[in-house]
């Protein structure tokens, strides 16, 4: 169990975003990022009030937090993208919706690197103002929103859960946004592999 102070920002679209504050310990309810752990559907592990879920507009809901902690010297420890799996949900069995919620994921390792990254300038200017720490986190935090929420604004249309059937156009068309999506976030990722923690 970790002894904690949550922070929540929850953007119901097809994932769940929130600030973990944690002492970093380790949470049998939490994936941390990898690029060698993709989820699976068992990692989808919320099950009360599924019944509001099946008959929502979404396939699925992740929750993605951001581990850190202010530490004694004033720095902040470096943020670590987890996956809530209590606070995360899917209905919709079928592989691409399973990608589509790890594009999320990956969006939020793709931002904690930015601001491992924003937060070694703080280091090495010694600039190291609580305040400062929280500019940054919540610049990135409205940066995440927006890349998530336009991410689910150009798949929406082809989803599987809009309110008609899935044919095999709107499924070769999520399929097509999803792969420029993945191969997108992957090159950002790339060019940040200097902040990668694993």
């Amino acid at each position: 169990m970790i002894n904690c102070v949550k922070l929540k920002y929850y953007i119901f679209y097809s994932f769940v975003l929130c600030f973990l504050i944690s002492l970093n310990a380790q949470n049998d309810d939490l994936i941390y990022w990898s690029s060698n752990n993709k989820l699976g559907f068992n990692d989808f592990k919320k099950t009360q009030g599924q019944e509001f879920y099946q008959n929502s507009m979404l396939a699925a809901n992740s929750s993605i937090v951001f581990d850190y902690k202010f530490l004694s010297n004033g720095r902040v420890s470096p943020p670590i993208a987890s996956f809530e799996k209590l606070n995360s949900w899917i209905v919709q069995l079928d592989s691409l919706v399973l990608r589509h919620e790890q594009v999320h994921f990956d969006i939020g390792e793709l931002f904690a690197r930015k601001m491992r990254k924003e937060f070694i300038g703080l280091y090495q200017t010694n600039n190291n103002i609580r305040q400062n720490y929280l500019d940054i986190i919540n610049k990135n935090m409205k940066e995440i929103r927006t890349m998530n929420n336009r991410f689910d604004a150009v798949s929406y249309e082809y989803s599987p859960l809009r309110g008609k059937p899935w044919d095999s156009k709107d499924r070769s068309e999520f399929c097509r946004i999803l792969e420029d999506w993945e191969n997108k976030v992957k090159i950002e990722l790339q060019k940040l592999e200097q902040f990668n923690l694993n």
